[in-house]
């Protein structure tokens, strides 16, 4: 284990000892009772067989440890190629070390040939593990020879746990990178993990043995910290907007966990949510319940409004009858509220959601209604005292109308596609909701009758009367004639049905 110079020379020293051995072997007479010397000379042939052996290997030491170096310099590190040669260089300084017949000084001097492998093999545990940590980034471009060397070093090397402790600390450092102020940029900030765990079950797992169970221990370690994460997140301070960011956010991750990766949620452990969920489903129907009953209320007092003026012709709409825009509003708010709900894939939320609309709809039907009424009773009485009113009173009643049933079929589409089922009782309160529009429709007809029995009042009037009789008078025609009239104007205006009822 000394200079090269001692080692030669110790090697023709050895050589000489055994050619005195050949003598043992000529004479076999002597053969047993030289064992001794035989055996010994057996010794120092293998030993020098072993220092020639030595001898070689440190000659060809300075070489390697070049090449190691350059494939850890080189642009394409070839870690497996690199994993050998440590290897190689590990087991040899093993060897060295663990000689029986060392002293200090020689491995002193082993100490010193191996200076330059502590390096190499420092720099090989970085390239490893960093190479490691990019596992996911490797295998998304299509390097998924850098997953199964890396695969490969890790088992033949006993090292699984080193590599999930390395891969769960990327996850957590990448989850908990702060992607924004807002709630939802922090949310969508943490979406990458849809991606990542991609890669992970269609690649990354495909590289490794089954008995190393990457795709299970990443998802479920995303999983952790998305929840910690997730926890700082949902603040018992959050908006409307935000609660309904949250909770659609946690229905789709789970939906996703569940048909990606075939783990639901109770298998996913902590919940996003816990016992947080239900006093954000209840703020954000406390929430939106006000903000439902303000804005149906605003439609109901505007379209009463609107009706009351009546300052020019309703519009038709595709069909060519009399509409109002209210009834596409409505529809809107009711939509857009139970969709967004909806998104949650909380069923709870979207059915309570649906009630709360309905609560908010029969105040606005009642105001409708009030409308109604009260219009009415003016043109009728503009009829009958012969004064003037505000126009298009007929024009606007038929509008009412068609309006109550299509929100009847908005209704019904709402319903359609609420996605969960109705209780007997919540059932109960929809179908009086839609009956609600066709009283609506029922209060629009009876208007328009109202203003034809006011029209056709002083003709009735003397139906049957003296002068009616003695006179023999055709009043009769003129209640058709009126009849006819009216009739032909709302036929081009009313919904076919809402005209054959009145």
């Amino acid at each position: 284990m000394r200079s090269t110079k001692e080692l030669l020379s110790a090697i023709t020293r050895i050589q000489n000892e055994l050619d005195k051995s050949d003598e043992i072997y000529k004479d076999g007479q002597a053969l047993f009772s030289d064992y001794d010397a035989i055996r010994a000379a057996g010794l120092i042939y293998r030993n020098t067989h072993e220092t020639q052996m030595f001898h070689d290997r440190f000659r060809k030491l300075d070489a390697i440890y070049r090449r190691v170096e350059e494939l850890l310099e080189a642009p394409e590190t070839n870690i497996l190629l690199i994993h050998f040669y440590v290897h190689g260089l590990q087991a040899f300084k093993r060897m060295c070390m663990e000689k029986e017949t060392n002293t200090a000084e020689t491995e002193i001097a082993v100490s010193r040939q191996f200076e330059r492998l502590d390096n190499i093999e420092r720099e090989y545990e970085n390239t490893l593990w960093g190479m490691a940590d990019r596992i996911l980034f490797y295998c998304a471009e299509k390097k998924t020879h850098v997953a199964v060397w890396i695969a490969h070093i890790v088992r033949k090397s006993a090292r699984t746990e080193d590599l999930f402790r390395r891969l769960d600390t990327v996850a957590r450092k990448k989850i908990e990178t702060d992607a924004g102020h807002s709630i939802g940029d922090r949310l969508n900030g943490m979406s990458f993990y849809k991606d990542d765990l991609a890669v992970v079950r269609d690649t990354v797992a495909r590289c490794f043995p089954e008995t190393i169970q990457v795709h299970d221990f990443l998802a479920r370690s995303y999983h952790r910290h998305i929840a910690a994460q997730f926890r700082r997140i949902a603040t018992e301070n959050a908006t409307a907007p935000e609660i309904l960011s949250l909770l659609s956010w946690a229905g789709e991750y789970y939906s996703t966990m569940q048909t990606d990766h075939s783990m639901k949620r109770g298998s996913l452990d902590p919940d996003l949510l816990g016992q947080r969920e239900e006093a954000l489903v209840r703020k954000y129907i406390a929430l939106c319940s006000g903000k439902i009953a303000a804005w149906l209320l605003g439609l109901a007092k505007t379209e009463r409004k609107y009706f009351t003026e009546r300052a020019a012709l309703p519009e038709k709409n595709e069909n060519n009858v009399y509409f109002s825009p209210s009834g596409i509003d409505l529809f809107q708010i009711v939509k857009q509220h139970i969709e967004a709900a909806k998104k949650t894939r909380n069923d709870r939320l979207s059915r309570e959601i649906m009630l709360q609309c309905v609560v908010s709809i029969g105040v606005f039907q009642k105001e409708i209604c009030a409308g109604i009424d009260e219009e009415t009773r003016k043109y009728v009485s503009a009829i009958k005292d012969d004064t003037e009113t505000a126009p298009f009173f007929e024009e606007y009643a038929q509008m009412i109308g068609n309006t109550a049933l299509r929100w009847v079929g908005y209704m019904a589409m709402v319903e359609g596609n609420l996605g969960t089922e109705l209780s007997p009782e919540e059932q109960i309160k929809l179908e009086t909701c839609n009956a609600g529009f066709v009283e609506i429709a029922k209060k629009a007809n009876n208007a328009l009758w109202e203003g034809v029995k006011a029209s056709l009042s002083p003709v009735f009037a003397r139906l049957y009367g003296e002068e009616w009789l003695a006179s023999g008078s055709g009043e009769g025609g003129a209640v058709v004639a009126t009849l006819e009239d009216y009739f032909a104007d709302y036929k081009d205006g009313m919904h076919p049905y809402l005209f054959s009822t009145l």
